[in-house]
């Protein structure tokens, strides 16, 4: 697989136990579905299956309208203690040029496989479907959201008599690695009132689209929330909420998302809103 600056290299590496009922497929499907969810995070739409004639064709290939993103590819052996060493790895299309590579890669194919062809048209990057300026880092912490919602196959299970599975809390998430003081001053976390809330149809997840008011200093920002399960529009206008206000701005979609709205997770995963128990003015910072 060529490598060319706009490629992005993702690998999962696990250790499984002798005897724990986690295939091969299991695997693919696992790393799949991490990217998938990451991408649906950018209201992409990708599709798991074979691109036939795109380059390294292969059953877990991700495309986008039939056009091949990424590619996945996974390799095992087989540890002291009897178990397996993993390694599920992701070659995924985000920026650049990938004409010239992969006319390079189709060159070197022919010289050993003649007359098998594929067309440079079948594989596209991210940055065709997504307006952002920064596209590498939009995906970056898309991923990085996907993961910490993806359990690994040892996170999210463990195993009973019988290889019955069960499903463990989602609060077992581990606490953070340790930070100072002046780190967390870093983060301006501040209180604002939704002005406006608007359904946003076209969100791969379901979402709406909140303005919020944060005073005279910063103004009104707005952001995409996926607080549909808990919330209705009529009931949002004129909550506090709390906000991170000095991130990157965040395509999403055809939406640019200026603040994180910050909240918790329910029993279910579900965002429940941070919001004071008293009013306080709006622009107020978290300490």
């Amino acid at each position: 697989m060529p490598q060319f600056p706009g490629m992005l290299n993702l690998a999962l590496a696990y250790h499984l136990p002798a005897q724990w009922p986690w295939s091969l497929d299991d695997g693919y499907r696992h790393l799949a579905q991490v990217l998938t969810g990451a991408l649906t995070r950018l209201d992409l739409v990708a599709e798991v299956g074979e691109i036939a004639d795109a380059f390294c064709p292969g059953r877990y290939d991700l495309s986008i309208k039939g056009r091949k993103i990424a590619g996945l590819a996974q390799r095992r052996r087989r540890a002291l203690d009897g178990g397996q060493a993993v390694l599920a790895h992701a070659c995924l299309l985000v920026t650049g040029d990938v004409a010239t590579p992969f006319a390079a890669l189709a060159d070197f194919e022919d010289s050993f496989m003649p007359g098998r062809k594929w067309r440079l048209e079948a594989a596209t990057t991210l940055g065709a479907h997504l307006g952002s300026a920064d596209v590498m880092a939009g995906v970056l912490d898309a991923i990085r959201d996907s993961l910490r919602h993806n359990d690994s196959p040892l996170t999210s299970r463990q195993q009973k008599p019988g290889n019955e599975l069960i499903r463990m809390s989602a609060t077992a998430e581990p606490v953070a690695a340790e930070i100072s003081y002046d780190d967390f001053r870093k983060v301006d976390v501040r209180v604002g009132t939704i002005v406006a809330a608007e359904p946003y149809p076209e969100a791969r997840r379901p979402a709406y689209k909140l303005t919020v008011d944060f005073g005279p200093e910063i103004g009104e920002k707005r952001s995409s929330a996926q607080i549909t399960a808990r919330y209705r529009l009529d009931e949002l206008v004129g909550r506090q909420v709390a906000a991170v206000v000095n991130f990157p701005k965040k395509q999403i979609g055809k939406f640019m998302s200026e603040v994180l709205v910050l909240g918790f997770p329910d029993e279910n995963g579900e965002v429940v809103l941070i919001s004071p128990t008293l009013g306080i003015p709006n622009g107020g910072r978290l300490y």
